[in-house]
């Protein structure tokens, strides 16, 4: 789960950004997933394995003090945020 809760698997542009979200920035990740239309943007645990815990702290923080996203649901394995 990424974006919407679908996921792509042949979208090259869509498995790059993917891959790159963490060196993004939270502007450039709001223009990608608005661009394609997409209300939700999920964090879950394969992306603290992936990134890292800080890293992903850190852009969980950065999502909750921009106005592009809001935090919907969270537990212990999942975020998820409501694209504005």
């Amino acid at each position: 789960i990424a974006f919407d809760k679908y996921t792509c698997a042949w979208c090259k542009d869509e498995n790059e950004f993917r891959k790159q979200s963490i060196n993004k920035t939270t502007e450039e990740i709001y223009s990608f997933v608005k661009q394609r239309e997409y209300g939700y943007v999920v964090l879950e645990g394969q992306y603290v394995k992936l990134h890292g815990l800080n890293a992903t702290n850190n852009i969980i923080k950065e999502f909750i003090e921009s106005s592009y996203f809001v935090p919907v649901y969270q537990n212990l394995g999942i975020v998820i945020f409501k694209v504005s």
